[in-house]
């Protein structure tokens, strides 16, 4: 009984499952503004944003960071003397 179950669930999860293509194609330009949009191919989205737009919003942010050395050293410190 447990067998048929299984083989009836994965025969659902075939024919429901991959029996429909998923769209979800998005890209993201950030600068650019004077190019124009890019050819997509149906059902892609092309979102253009600004350096200003990009660094305000929700896409996220870039960061840098450095490393001291037990020494106190930063990472990239290098000492020519």
């Amino acid at each position: 009984m447990t067998r048929t179950r299984r083989i009836i669930a994965q025969a659902l999860t075939l024919l429901l499952g991959f029996g429909t293509a998923a769209q979800g194609l998005t890209i993201y330009r950030i600068g650019g503004s004077t190019l124009p949009p890019p050819e997509l191919p149906d059902g892609a989205d092309f979102v253009q944003l600004d350096w200003q737009a990009a660094a305000d919003s929700d896409h996220g942010a870039g960061d840098t960071d450095s490393a001291e050395g037990g020494d106190g050293s930063s990472a990239g410190d290098t000492d020519d003397d």
